[in-house]
C-alpha cells in the first residue's frame, strides 16, 4: 500500500497532469486543450509540438523587449502571426502604444492609446496594422487638403481602441460617432478618448449593425470608415446596411482591408462589393467621379513611399492591403429610373 501510494505522489507532482502555460507557449498533447483567459491547461501529459506547429518566442512578444516597444510606439506596421482563432503581433501584448500622427497644420501629435489583450471575441482591444493604415490615409488627405475634414460628421463602424476616430478629430472634424457592438470595447475606446482630450468632438457610442439599429443615426454621415470588418461573410448584408443607412445621400465610405497569413484581401472585398452594390453603395475609381478630389490623391500618396521596405514585405507576405471608396447614390439611382 505504501509502494502504491509513493507511486501515485510521484506521477502527479514529478510528472503532472496538469501543465500551466504562458500565452505565447504552446503544446501539443493527445489530451484536450482548454483555453481559458489567463492560461492554458493541457489534459493529459504534454509532448513538444512538432516542427510543423509554429511557435511564438516569449520574447518576442515581450513588453521588456526594448526594440519591439520602440518599433510599436512609432505606429510601425508589425509582423503578424496566426493564433488559435486571432492574430498577434509584437505589439499586441502591450498595454499602451504612441502613434505619431501628422495632423492638418503639418504638425506632428503624438496619440496615446491603451489596449487590452485580445482573441476571439475581443479582436477590438488592441491596435491592427489596417487601422495605422487608415490613419496614414487620414494624414494623406489632410496633406492633400487640410480643410476636407472640417465641418463634418463621421461615424467608425468597429472603433477598436478608438485610434482612428481620435485621428479623424485631430484632423479637425466636427462630430464623429466611435461605434462598436461590443461594450467593453466601446468602454476602452471612451477612455482613450478621454485621454487624448477629444471627448467634445468623439461620442463612443454602442451600436449592432442592421438597418433597424442604424435607424438611431440615419442619414447622419457625411463619411462612414472603418477597417478589417468584412472578414466574416455572414455579417456583409448588416455591415452594408449599416454603412448605407447612416450616409447622407451623397456620403463617403472609406474602409481599408489588409491581408492575413492565409487571407486574400481582395477576394474578400470583391465579395463584399457585390452584397454593398444592392444598398446603392458604389465603388469610385480615381477617374470615375472627380467630384470626390482629393481622395483619389490621398490613395496614390498611400501607394507611394510612406511605407518603410520592412513594412512593405510585410504587407506583401499577408497579402497586401486595399482600400475602398464608396458612395452613397440613391437620388442619382431614382433619377435615373424616371
Amino acid at each position: 500500500i505504501v509502494s502504491l501510494l509513493l507511486l501515485i505522489y510521484f506521477h502527479y507532482c514529478c510528472l503532472g497532469t496538469a501543465i500551466t502555460l504562458s500565452r505565447t507557449q504552446f503544446f501539443q498533447s493527445g489530451g484536450e486543450l482548454i483555453m481559458m483567459p489567463s492560461l492554458l491547461k493541457l489534459r493529459h501529459e504534454p509532448q513538444v509540438a512538432s516542427s510543423s506547429f509554429t511557435l511564438a518566442e516569449e520574447s518576442i512578444y515581450s513588453e521588456e523587449d526594448e526594440a519591439a516597444v520602440k518599433i510599436c510606439e512609432n505606429g510601425a506596421i508589425a509582423p503578424e502571426q496566426a493564433i488559435p482563432g486571432a492574430y498577434q503581433t509584437p505589439c499586441t501584448r502591450l498595454r499602451s502604444r504612441k502613434i505619431r500622427l501628422k495632423t492638418r497644420e503639418g504638425a506632428d501629435a503624438i496619440l496615446n492609446i491603451a489596449q487590452e489583450s485580445s482573441g476571439p471575441g475581443q479582436t477590438g482591444m488592441t491596435i491592427w496594422n489596417s487601422g495605422l493604415i487608415l490613419i496614414r490615409l487620414f494624414e494623406a488627405i489632410a496633406l492633400s487638403d487640410p480643410e476636407w475634414f472640417r465641418s463634418k460628421t463621421l461615424v467608425e463602424l468597429g472603433c477598436g481602441t478608438g485610434l482612428a476616430s481620435i485621428a479623424a478629430a485631430k484632423m479637425g472634424a466636427n462630430t464623429i460617432f466611435a461605434t462598436d457592438g461590443n461594450p467593453d470595447v466601446v468602454g476602452l475606446a471612451e477612455k482613450n478618448i478621454l485621454q487624448n482630450e477629444v471627448e467634445k468632438i468623439v461620442r463612443p457610442s454602442l451600436l449592432s449593425w442592421g438597418f433597424l439599429d442604424a435607424m438611431d443615426l440615419s442619414e447622419t454621415a457625411d463619411v462612414v470608415f472603418g477597417s478589417d470588418l468584412t472578414y466574416n461573410s455572414g455579417t456583409w448584408r448588416v455591415l452594408s446596411e449599416t454603412m448605407s443607412t447612416v450616409l447622407k445621400d451623397g456620403g463617403y465610405v472609406i474602409y481599408v482591408s489588409l491581408g492575413h497569413p492565409g487571407f486574400n484581401a481582395n477576394a474578400e472585398l470583391d465579395g463584399f462589393l457585390s452584397v454593398a452594390r444592392s444598398q446603392n453603395l458604389i465603388a469610385l475609381s480615381e477617374q470615375s467621379d472627380s467630384n470626390y478630389w482629393p481622395l483619389p490623391f490621398a490613395l496614390s500618396n498611400l501607394s507611394g513611399n510612406i511605407f518603410s521596405s520592412q513594412e512593405r514585405t510585410i504587407l506583401d507576405s499577408n497579402g497586401g492591403y486595399r482600400v475602398l471608396v464608396l458612395q452613397k447614390r440613391v437620388q442619382m439611382a431614382l433619377k435615373g429610373n424616371r
